[in-house]
């Protein structure tokens, strides 16, 4: 329904998603030109909380390292 509501679908060059893997997949299959992106957000929460459960008294230290990460504008950042 969406390709024949939106003709220039072809043209879509990136999609952005939540959290949901199953999302991902479908979108993959039917938009394979699209560069799939998750949401900021739900990144750094999912990093968050893996950054809690693993580490103890370092947890404020790999918090601020994982944040600087995400909003590098480079892989050389």
């Amino acid at each position: 329904m969406f390709k024949e509501n939106n003709i220039g679908f072809k043209n879509i060059q990136v999609v952005m998603t939540d959290k949901a893997v199953h999302e991902n997949a479908v979108l993959c299959e039917m938009l394979p030109q699209a560069r799939p992106l998750l949401c900021q957000w739900h990144v750094i929460t999912w990093l968050k909380k893996q950054a809690a459960r693993y580490v103890g008294a370092g947890k404020a230290d790999v918090k601020s390292l994982l944040s600087i990460l995400v909003y590098a504008k480079s892989t050389e950042e």
